[in-house]
């Protein structure tokens, strides 16, 4: 099933001799449960739609949240185009987070620092620690 959500703004388009919509956010669900994002935005230059996918974790979960919590801004962010440029910065922003916290965990944790000579070991922690840094991270920064 597919969703298309489209808001105010729209340009006129002399090919088509009709007015269309600047952004446009499509919703694709799959079988599995899984959703993909895709954001459209029309050009006057060119006069079609450039789509980009939508697809790191960080920006599915962000859009997830904001359909079913802040519609308002979502629509708001969809209207102004500033919605892909704010979904790169918070991407960017949580990555380096977690970088960060899993980097501060491995310096101090005894598991991690004993298990210094055996490689597949530290990578275990390792993802143990990136895989909690990111709940934490998903909880502070792209649920609120």
């Amino acid at each position: 099933m597919t969703t298309i959500i489209k808001r105010d703004t729209q340009v006129y388009c002399t090919y088509k001799n009709m007015f269309v919509n600047k952004w446009k956010l499509v919703e694709i669900k799959a079988d599995n449960c899984m959703r993909k994002y895709k954001l459209s935005h029309y050009s006057d230059r060119t006069e079609k739609y450039h789509t980009v996918d939508l697809d790191t974790p960080v920006m599915k979960a962000r859009l997830r949240y904001m359909r079913d919590y802040l519609p308002d801004i979502l629509m708001e962010q969809l209207n102004d185009g500033t919605l892909y440029l704010k979904l790169l910065r918070l991407n960017d922003k949580v990555e380096k987070a977690v970088d960060r916290q899993v980097m501060l965990w491995q310096d101090t944790n005894t598991e991690y620092l004993a298990a210094s000579g055996d490689f597949f070991r530290q990578f275990a922690i390792s993802e143990r620690m990136r895989i909690e840094a990111e709940r934490m991270m998903y909880d502070a920064m792209v649920y609120v």
